[in-house]
């Protein structure tokens, strides 16, 4: 009878034990809820002039205020949306709580896409906010600046110059207006562009020339309607085959001369000015 009852007694101190046990969780199982770690998305961003990339601040409900060291560089809005301006560094900042937490920004220039579709190993050229390609084995020379107007000739870099050979002059001038009505400039152009002063021009050199084949027509580029002037000459027993490309964008008006001499005829170079003269690019 004893044994019984001191089974009973350990039944129910069992029967206490399980229904007690469940409320009374080991450590382990405890979790310990600690404060979360305020932070940017990125504390380092790269960016090409153009692109835009958004930051957030996390662990944290309370709205962060938005704002830039270099506004030249990149912008920054309100929601975190960081906007490449121009090459350069700048450092977004997000203010939550009166605390400061930074990400640095660097803004490189956008990669030409141009560059890798040319009919040729290219490389980029720039001249104020201009843009443009050549092939990567040429040579490009100043020869020539006034006032708002610079005149480079690229050539390849194999020949001698000096020695006359076939090439690709680039005259741009800064307008600081808008882009030209294409008749009223065609017009310009017609009155402008003549045997006559072409002629003259070759003269004030030391080059009696006789002129040939001059033509005047329309081209149509990626930038919009060309003048094109097409002529022969012949001076000082030299024959010059030029094909010249008049156009009008906002702030510039852009001139690029494809220039053939005597025998050294060169099909590149038509190629070269017509490639640069569809993919000129202009940066803000």
């Amino acid at each position: 009878m004893k044994q019984l009852k001191k089974f009973y007694t350990m039944l129910a101190f069992a029967l206490v034990l399980t229904v007690v046990a469940p409320s009374v969780l080991p450590l382990h199982n405890v979790a310990i809820v600690s404060a979360a770690t305020i932070k940017l998305s990125k504390k380092e961003l790269n960016l090409e002039v153009g692109k835009s990339k958004t930051l957030t601040v996390t662990g944290t409900k309370a709205k962060a205020t938005w704002s830039t060291s270099k506004k030249s560089v990149a912008t920054v809005s309100k929601s975190g949306k960081v906007t490449a301006v121009k090459p350069g560094k700048a450092v977004i900042t997000a203010t939550v709580n009166k605390k400061k937490y930074t990400c640095k920004v660097t803004v490189t220039e956008a990669v030409n896409p141009n560059v890798a579709k040319a009919p040729f190993e290219a490389v980029e050229m720039t001249h104020g906010n201009l843009r443009y390609v050549m092939p990567k084995d040429w040579t490009q020379t100043k020869i020539a600046e006034q006032g708002p107007t610079t005149m480079y000739m690229l050539y390849p870099t194999s020949t001698d110059v000096n020695k006359g050979t076939s090439n690709v002059t680039v005259t741009i001038t800064e307008t600081g207006t808008t882009k030209l009505d294409y008749e009223i400039f065609k017009e310009y152009l017609e009155g402008l562009i003549t045997e006559d002063l072409i002629k003259s021009q070759l003269e004030q050199a030391g080059m009696e020339a006789n002129i040939s084949d001059f033509t005047t027509s329309d081209y149509d580029s990626k930038l919009g309607k060309v003048f094109k002037t097409d002529y022969k000459s012949v001076a000082n027993g030299v024959t010059m085959a030029q094909t010249i490309y008049d156009l009008s964008i906002d702030n510039y008006t852009i001139e690029i001369t494809v220039t053939n001499i005597g025998d050294n005829i060169t099909p590149d170079v038509t190629t070269v000015a017509e490639y640069l003269l569809n993919t000129i690019l202009v940066t803000k």
